[in-house]
């Protein structure tokens, strides 16, 4: 008989040694527990434990009942390994003592684990505030660079926008001189105003001195004609 975990288990089957009491011990788990039967295999010096059902149990399956069991040594068991096979035949029951102490462990273990709880939720409520305090300086942030960028970037639209008429018109200025003091076909380029200006002023003195030379050339004439007249005389 074997006691281990509250139950109480009978050594029903052995082959070639396989049953070892310490070797159980430290492989037993709990979810063994549930079970009817157990079952152990060596392998490679490594015990392997597996839980069957009755065969009427409400949870048995063709792969857990303990009519299966066979069909697992043999096609998941080393062959000729050694195995062991354990009925549970009962629960040790506990004295009133030792329940009552059993309730209060549970009790101070349930309330450790709400504390442990409650403060694991703080640090992470408090790890959350500060990662959206942090992403809200952040954003903060990134926005007072963008509004920077865009007033600089408006300004310099701005004072392009101011200059570029003023380009502009120089240019246009140009063009139009351009094109008022140049005629196409190699024709010679138009005089300006002041130019013209001159040319009249010449052309009024020279009409204005014409007069002035013709009695000039009255009296040359008469001179020469006297000339003529006494030679001839």
């Amino acid at each position: 008989m074997i006691q281990i975990g509250g139950k109480i288990y009978e050594l029903i089957h052995e082959n070639r040694n396989g049953w070892n009491a310490d070797a159980f011990k430290d492989r037993y788990s709990e979810v063994l527990e549930r079970y009817d039967f157990i079952i152990g295999d060596w392998g490679y010096s490594q015990l392997r434990l597996k839980g069957f059902f009755r065969d009427n149990h409400m949870k048995a399956t063709k792969d857990s009942a303990y009519s299966g069991m066979s069909d697992y040594i043999n096609e998941y068991c080393n062959f000729g390994c050694p195995y062991f096979v354990l009925e549970k035949t009962g629960t040790i029951k506990k004295s009133t003592d030792d329940e009552e102490a059993g309730e209060e462990q549970d009790a101070a273990l349930k309330q450790d684990t709400y504390v442990q709880e409650k403060m694991d939720a703080e640090d992470e409520q408090d790890a959350a505030a500060a990662s959206l305090a942090d992403a809200v300086l952040a954003g903060a942030a990134a926005a007072a660079r963008e509004s920077a960028a865009a007033g600089r970037g408006s300004a310099r639209n701005a004072e392009d926008s101011q200059q570029q008429p003023a380009r502009q018109q120089g240019h246009r200025g140009g063009r139009d001189q351009h094109r008022r003091s140049y005629r196409p076909n190699g024709k010679k380029p138009i005089k300006s105003s002041a130019n013209k200006d001159v040319a009249a002023a010449s052309e009024q003195a020279a009409v204005h001195a014409q007069p002035s030379q013709k009695p000039r050339d009255r009296d040359k004439n008469k001179e020469h004609h006297k000339e003529q007249g006494s030679r001839q005389s």
